[in-house]
This record gives structure tokens, sequence and C-alpha cells, in this order.
């Protein structure tokens, strides 16, 4: 029951996002209040997946997802009643796109459940590496995503025409955000690579989600990085982009976290 409910609000938030994303893009009313209406309905979705589990005297997730699954409804509430005071047109794709990230992620470990530990207890130097270098890429990509927020916040503000409050300059922003990912995205295929020789030293061939969420977020942050660097890429498509390659990022970590 509760990895149904999950995976029916992953893909409800899954279609919101990219709702959102295009009504963003394309400045699409209709497209964005849809997208809000099925990231309403998802948000039904996971509190009835929360109280099954809480209610379940053998629940499907342990303690510690459950926490996460309840602090991200609660997160999305707040958010959700903060951006329709200030009628935001960023907060939509910001909230449907993280919760779609962690929603996955909870459905995937209640449908799977725990996997086998591995057999080498050590950790080797590759392990270390392969931890450190995809936790600190990992890091930095975190304040590149508010700042590809903050970016698309501004706009929106200048674009309304909106004087006092502002969050900086649109290029300052896009600096910065350009800068993290110059730092991050190095350090982040060097852990992507290693694990991939990790897991050839394991002997293990199975293709799980974690491993293609990876692969996936790696192919959309080498293409920004390509674009930008060789054309100058930039602007609203550009900070787009980055939201959705963090996304995917992030629901491969809590994966990785909850195995």
């Amino acid at each position: 029951m509760t990895g149904t409910l999950l995976t029916s609000a992953a893909v409800c938030l899954g279609v919101a996002t990219a709702l959102h994303f295009s009504g963003l893009l394309r400045a699409h009313a209709r497209r964005s209040a849809a997208g809000r209406v099925l990231t309403a309905l998802s948000v039904g979705l996971l509190i009835v997946a929360g109280v099954f589990e809480l209610s379940n005297e053998s629940p499907m997730l342990p303690m510690g997802p459950q926490v996460l699954l309840l602090v991200s409804l609660g997160v999305t509430l707040v958010i959700g009643a903060v951006g329709r005071t200030r009628s935001s047109a960023v907060v939509g794709p910001v909230v449907s796109s993280l919760l779609m990230a962690v929603a996955f992620a909870l459905a995937v470990k209640a449908l799977r459940g725990d996997l086998p530990t591995s057999e080498s207890a050590e950790l080797g130097t590759i392990t270390v590496v392969h931890i450190g270098s995809t936790l600190l890429g990992f890091l930095l990509f975190i304040p590149a995503f508010v700042l590809a927020v903050l970016f698309l916040h501004q706009q929106e503000r200048i674009k309304r025409k909106l004087l006092g409050g502002g969050v900086g300059s649109l290029l300052g922003l896009e600096r910065q955000a350009w800068r993290l990912l110059a730092c991050g995205f190095p350090l982040y295929s060097i852990g992507i690579l290693l694990g991939f020789v990790w897991q050839e030293s394991q002997g293990s061939d199975a293709v799980r989600p974690e491993h293609v969420l990876s692969a996936l977020s790696w192919c959309v942050y080498a293409m920004i990085t390509y674009r930008h660097f060789r054309s100058g890429w930039r602007g609203k498509p550009a900070a787009v982009a980055n939201m959705a390659a963090f996304c995917c990022t992030l629901g491969s970590v809590l994966l990785y976290v909850m195995r």
C-alpha cells in the first residue's frame, strides 16, 4: 500500500515538475496551474502514505525514511503557504521538483526494502575517495541550486517591476552559481567514475535506480557546463536545467543514504 501511494505520488510530481518547468520557461499560466493541481494531489497521496505508515504495525519504511517523509511534508506545507501569500512563480517548480526526488527515493526504498550488505567491511582508498568527492560535489551543488532559484525569483521581480527586497543582481547570482558548478562538477565526476570502478571490483552487475539517477544528473551537469563555457549559455533555461540536475542528484544521494 505504501509503495503504491509513494510511486503514484512520485509519478504525479514528475508530471507536475515538467509542467512547472515548461510553464516557467514559456510563461504558460495554464501549465503552471496544472502543475499546482498535480502537486496538491501528490501531497495528499504522501499524507495518506505517512498516516498509513504511522498507523501500521509492520511499516514498510524504517524510522529514518518515515522522518524524512514527515519533515518533507511539513516543509512543503510551510513553503506552499508562504508562496501563496507572495504569489511567486518559482515556488511551484521548487516544491514539486524537490518533493519528487524525495517521493521517488522513498518509493524505491519501500518497494525493494533493505539491500544486502557488502561482504567487504573495510573501506579502501577508492571507496573513501569515491564517497568524499561525490559528497563534496553534492555540497557545492546545493548553493548552486539555491542561486539558480534566487536568479529565477529576481528575474520574475524585475519582469513584474517590483522594487525593493531583491537578492542581488542577475549577473552576480549567475556568476556565483557557475563558479560553484565549475568546482563541484569535476569532484562529482571523479566520484561517479570511482563508483563504477568500485562496483566492478565488487563483481556486481546490478543496475539500480540510484545508478541511473547519478548517470542522468552527471549528463545534465555535463551538458550545462559544456554549453556555458563553450558558448556562454545562461539565463532562465540554464537555471532550470541546474534545478533539474540537482533534483536527480538529490534523489540519488537519498537512495544511497537509505540503502
